[in-house]
């Protein structure tokens, strides 16, 4: 079986403290201005939404957030780029997928999520087992040629693993083997990064899926921080 996953995200840093990071905002950046005695229970947002209008941006390098993305290694070599950022990455290297089993992501317009397996009464047909439970046949040569590339990947691995280390098995896998990240980074980073990966027409549809969604989170918790950010127009 060959199970194709889509591409998501997870707020790791608590929530409460992401919506108290604006008055720690403020009483960073207030020391710019020596203006601390402007300090009230409602002065934080209108405070952060100046500095973000003023592009005093330095000011939100003083608060971070942690997020886990599932993507593809393809997707995540793009990730990593980023500088200005903290990586966890799942290891390629230590971990075993002949006991933990694969997972793929693959671009939508060749194969979508769900399970697939050839078909026990016709091995050259592939069937596609939905959340429903009810197998599909997938026709599309296109697609076949998909399921045939990754099951081979996935035997191959199964193969280099009895006689070598994971680290050299891995060697086996496609850029579609489903990884894990854990990033962190300052508020003024997930500002650049959204513009780039988020609201920037020209970005890869992976990574601009996975960031538009980490945005519309970003924007109901911290409207200050990133409710005035807009696609990037060339």
């Amino acid at each position: 079986m060959i199970n194709i996953v889509q591409p998501d995200h997870e707020i790791l840093t608590y929530l409460k403290t992401i919506r108290d990071a604006p008055k720690a905002l403020e009483r960073a950046g207030r020391t710019c201005y020596k203006s601390e005695d402007c300090i009230t229970d409602e002065s934080a947002e209108k405070f952060v939404r100046m500095i973000c209008r003023r592009n005093h941006e330095s000011v939100l390098e003083h608060e971070s957030i942690s997020v886990r993305i599932t993507c593809s290694r393809a997707c995540s070599h793009q990730l990593v780029r980023h500088r200005l950022a903290a990586y966890s990455q799942e290891s390629q290297r230590y971990v075993n997928y002949r006991r933990r089993g694969f997972e793929f992501i693959v671009p939508p317009s060749f194969l979508s999520p769900g399970v697939y397996g050839r078909n026990p009464q016709s091995p050259t047909q592939w069937l596609h087992y939905p959340a429903t439970g009810v197998p599909l046949p997938v026709e599309e040569l296109r697609r076949q040629d998909w399921l045939v590339a990754l099951e081979a990947a996935i035997e191959g691995y199964h193969h280099a693993s009895e006689t070598s280390k994971p680290e050299d098995a891995r060697y086996l896998l496609p850029n579609a083997t489903k990884t894990e990240v854990v990033t962190t980074m300052n508020l003024r980073m997930w500002r650049h990064v959204i513009r780039e990966r988020a609201l920037n027409p020209a970005a890869q549809w992976e990574i601009r899926g996975i960031f538009q969604g980490i945005f519309h989170e970003f924007r109901n918790l911290l409207p200050s921080v990133f409710g005035d950010l807009t696609e990037v127009h060339s």
